[in-house]
């Protein structure tokens, strides 16, 4: 499990998976599934599956790292666990949904004496209301956790701080200072690529790449934007490009490669992909969910329900209680509640009657 996190803080992500997979075996065979080990190991593997951009993936193991979850694990588990959680939400349109997550995690960091996965979390969903375009809103949530939102190229803060306010802050300062911001990156993207955070690295250069567009650079930030799809080529990062789509979608649609320079060469099928993908899918703060399937059948479902969920509504059509349809089909009663709540977003519903009856208008209960 350690190997596993040391491989994502560098950014490898390939190699935290099979170390993930390798782990979530032992657990398995050795020591009887034990639950905080393998919630842990189901959450980074979630965490890989939503960075490249598989999401069926990242439901089937977040379903499993919440049907195994303890209330309580060390900062990274925490961490971790809350993020797989909310990129449920956020990968299927429902940003409130996500922030509510995030904010639910960094409540529970700070009542266990967590600060660094505290910290974390309020970073992540001051990205996410940046992302959203409530900056306001993101003004309010660094200052309450103590983000600086203004770090200076000469003057940074220190420890925690540090990298909350480059990954965070600087989202903010974009908004008032960009050219600031992106001076005060620059140390900071040198800092991770040569201790290789190129993961983190990449983050910040999409960051820089925004406060260079921002401050009319154009040069600047179409050069970044190629080192960083170069970077993230060779790793198989996806979806840290899709999440910048708000801010960087048109300039990603519009960027050429000069496939006559090796790494630009290679990064040009990643690029295509992200260009395909930003053409279907609309940007940040629709309701239609990036990579998945649309129904077809049913007018009015944006989603098809997964072959589970499909058994599930057609239960519902009984007088069993929760527990006893969990039982019935060998899932705790935690995980069916998760399940439903997928459930409802799909058939645009609200409760189990709702669902029933819409999905007795599409035939799912034949």
């Amino acid at each position: 499990m350690l190997r596993s996190y040391l491989y994502m803080k560098r950014g490898d992500y390939r190699q935290a998976r099979a170390s993930a997979e390798q782990g979530l075996a032992v657990v398995q065979k050795h020591m009887g599934g034990h639950r905080v080990h393998a919630s842990t190991l189901h959450a980074i593997l979630a965490a890989i599956a939503y960075e490249f951009g598989e999401i069926e993936a990242l439901e089937q193991h977040a379903v499993d790292e919440i049907s195994t979850a303890d209330d309580y694990g060390h900062a990274d588990s925490i961490i971790l666990k809350y993020l797989s959680r909310a990129r449920l939400h956020f990968v299927r349109g429902d940003y409130d949904g996500g922030l509510a997550v995030l904010h639910n995690g960094r409540q529970t960091a700070h009542e266990h004496g967590l600060e660094r996965a505290r910290l974390s979390l309020v970073a992540e969903e001051c990205a996410w209301l940046c992302r959203l375009g409530r900056v306001d809103q993101a003004r309010q949530v660094a200052a309450e956790g103590g983000i600086k939102t203004h770090p200076d190229a000469d003057n940074p803060p220190s420890g925690l701080q540090l990298d909350k306010a480059y990954r965070s802050g600087t989202r903010i300062q974009l908004h008032d200072d960009p050219q600031a911001a992106a001076r005060a990156l620059v140390g900071a993207i040198d800092y991770c690529e040569k201790r290789g955070f190129m993961h983190r690295a990449v983050e910040l250069m999409l960051i820089q790449v925004s406060a260079y567009r921002r401050s009319g650079d154009h040069d600047r930030a179409g050069d970044r934007l190629r080192q960083a799809l170069a970077i993230g080529a060779a790793r198989g990062y996806h979806q840290i490009f899709l999440e910048e789509a708000h801010e960087l979608g048109q300039l990603l649609q519009e960027l050429r490669l000069d496939t006559s320079a090796p790494e630009q060469a290679a990064a040009a099928p990643l690029l295509a992909r992200l260009q395909q993908a930003l053409q279907q899918t609309p940007q940040t703060g629709s309701k239609r969910q990036p990579g998945t399937s649309v129904e077809s059948a049913g007018a009015g479902l944006v989603e098809k329900l997964s072959k589970r969920e499909s058994q599930i509504v057609r239960r519902l059509d009984s007088e069993l209680s929760n527990r006893e349809i969990a039982e019935a089909i060998f899932v705790s009663e935690g995980t069916l509640k998760w399940h439903l709540h997928n459930i409802y977003g799909k058939l645009g519903v609200k409760n189990r009657s709702g669902a029933l009856n819409r999905a007795r208008e599409l035939n799912y209960l034949r």
